[in-house]
């Protein structure tokens, strides 16, 4: 995979690309980065220009000047990215926080869009947004003790628990089994690259979820039925009705691999002509190096606590009180465990 830093309306936009045909952006979940769709990368790749973007904010692109009002900031954002890479048409594969904004830019850019895909797309009543924003965000902010690391693994140690991961009740609990720690780790990783402004792009797309939207969209349009899915109740609402007539779903069993039925599902549908598009000379983003031994590093365990005896060991190496500079020694740390 190839990396690329491009500036849009004067912060960078990170994504990953790879492939020649047909392009499509791949929009990833809150608080995740483009790394996460790697399993989908690597095979639609094969058969299509695939171009997966870290979210404004989140993996290593900037975040906006200001918290964005609502989901079409960020719709807007990639519509100036396709307009640079001299993309007539892109079709456009979104799950989670990435289906919400691929609704906002299908409806507001339909002549721009080939085909859209919506993976875990929900529908969520305005009583159950209320109580989501009540609690599902807690404040990430670095603090100098390491006790935001604590909030974050509290937060990971249960998402895989229940949903919505705040509603700590027999009712919200999931069937599906935890993941090993490495999982977790990776995912505690991607909300501590997200900072104190991770739930941006989070409360923008849980705003947004309404499947009135859906029935509202014009372009081609195909939605995942994943069976497996902790959003399932959720996405099953939207079949409530009937669906328009260019749009069309198909199930993922549990028992599925779900990237490649996914992947395989968009090849046989049109997205247009193959392209190939030249990438801009990436701009160069200078990294500071940290001098910590590897070995002075705890190794991930499940109950958290070596994040914090990590943040530790970087308290005692980097003497300063900036906790941006502290965090990026952090990120450096738990990268290598990846």
């Amino acid at each position: 995979m190839k990396s690329h830093y491009q500036t849009i309306d004067g912060q960078r936009l990170h994504f990953l690309y790879e492939g020649l045909g047909p392009p499509i952006f791949l929009l990833h979940a809150s608080p995740m980065s483009a790394a996460s769709l790697m399993p989908l990368v690597s095979i639609l790749s094969k058969t299509h220009t695939v171009i997966a973007i870290d979210t404004p904010g989140y993996g290593y692109s900037e975040e906006p000047p200001t918290q964005p009002a609502h989901v079409g900031i960020y719709a807007d954002t990639l519509h100036k990215l396709q307009g640079q890479l001299g993309l007539e048409k892109v079709a456009i594969y979104g799950t989670a926080t990435g289906a919400q904004i691929g609704i906002k830019y299908a409806l507001d850019y339909p002549a721009d869009v080939s085909y859209l895909f919506l993976d875990n797309s929900a529908h969520f009543t305005e009583a159950e947004k209320t109580d989501i924003y009540a609690s599902y965000f807690p404040d990430l902010t670095p603090q100098e003790d390491g006790s935001h690391l604590r909030a974050v693994w509290d937060i990971v140690d249960h998402l895989f628990v229940y949903f919505p991961w705040c509603f700590q009740e027999e009712k919200y609990r999931l069937s599906t089994p935890k993941p090993p720690t490495s999982v977790l780790h990776r995912v505690a990783l991607e909300y501590i690259k997200g900072g104190a402004h991770y739930d941006w792009a989070y409360r923008t797309a849980f705003a947004y979820e309404d499947r009135e939207r859906i029935y509202e969209l014009t372009v081609p349009t195909h939605i995942f039925r994943w069976e497996a899915s902790i959003l399932k109740p959720y996405t099953d609402r939207i079949f409530d009705k009937s669906l328009p007539a260019n749009v069309d779903y198909s199930v993922i069993s549990k028992e599925s691999d779900r990237n490649l039925v996914m992947a395989q599902t968009i090849n046989q549908h049109n997205l247009g002509p193959a392209v190939e598009v030249n990438f801009p000379v990436s701009e160069k983003v200078n990294e500071e190096i940290f001098e910590i031994p590897q070995s002075t590093f705890p190794s991930p365990e499940p109950t958290g606590q070596y994040l914090v005896e990590a943040w530790e060991t970087i308290n005692s190496h980097i003497s300063t009180a900036d906790l941006n500079i502290k965090t990026n020694a952090f990120i450096k740390w738990a990268e290598s465990y990846l």
